[in-house]
């Protein structure tokens, strides 16, 4: 089955803010459905008090209107049926009858995919990202990732939906400096990884390499000082259900 990610117009209109310039989907391939248009102006929002501008990502069947005065994440960020041939109308700041708001607060527009929408984070964190993604018909929010920035997302295409393949941040409640060798172990165990996946132990030698724990006792015994992801597939999206693959587990250290 082909894979392809999925690159939304919002190259067009990135902000200079958060990780929208690094999110993997900024590579040049495109998911089979694009925006008909996008459209940007200018415009004076009150509720932010300040210039802003909102960009309307127009569909076949919805449009997204997205207002940003420049702060981290959007103002607003909402779906609305194209019910109105008139994208003018369409795509205005003003209210319009059965819009679906969906959550702004540290999120901007990525792009759509099928019958779903895309949020991502307005920043990042290390090399781990946010994620969100929404039905475009009536915005529940499905599934919430926090993924790799740096490794390769992928919408997969399917006929009743699209899955997903990305590396997944992993809960770490333990250090996984050398000293203390059970806590891949119980970090396999915290995040639900069957026991039938082969996994390599993380090898985290680089980033605890020529410190002690007398020194550094803020790395050594500080699970928030390590990043880890693993490569998981989500086969149907509605379920937001992981399936763990077979392969290696990447470290990182947090900034």
């Amino acid at each position: 089955m082909k894979k392809a990610l999925f690159l939304s117009a919002l190259l067009l209109t990135a902000s200079a803010f958060g990780v929208r310039e690094k999110s993997p989907f900024l590579k040049g391939i495109t998911y089979p459905e694009k925006t008909v248009k996008v459209a940007r102006k200018d415009v004076k929002s009150s509720s932010v008090g300040q210039e802003s501008f909102q960009n309307c990502y127009v569909y076949p069947k919805i449009v997204v209107v997205e207002l940003d005065s420049g702060q981290i994440g959007a103002d607003s960020l909402l779906i609305r049926n194209r019910t109105n041939p008139s994208l003018r109308k369409i795509c205005s700041s003003e209210p319009w009858r059965d819009e679906v708001k969906l959550p702004s607060s540290d999120q901007y527009f990525l792009g759509k995919a099928g019958d779903y929408l895309f949020n991502i984070s307005a920043d990042g964190f290390g090399e781990a990202g946010g994620m969100w993604v929404y039905d475009a018909g009536n915005g529940k929010l499905l599934d919430e990732i926090y993924y790799h920035l740096h490794q390769e997302f992928t919408v997969i295409p399917q006929t009743d939906g699209i899955s997903l393949e990305f590396y997944e941040q992993l809960k770490l409640d333990c250090s996984l400096a050398p000293q203390f060798d059970d806590c891949w172990a119980k970090t396999r165990e915290a995040n639900n990884i069957p026991a039938s996946v082969k996994l390599k132990t993380p090898d985290c030698a680089e980033i605890y390499k020529g410190k002690d724990f007398k020194d550094h006792p803020e790395l050594i015994n500080n699970p928030g000082a390590i990043q880890i992801f693993t490569k998981v597939r989500v086969d149907d999206i509605r379920s937001a259900k992981r399936t763990f693959i077979n392969g290696s587990v990447l470290c990182n250290a947090s900034p």
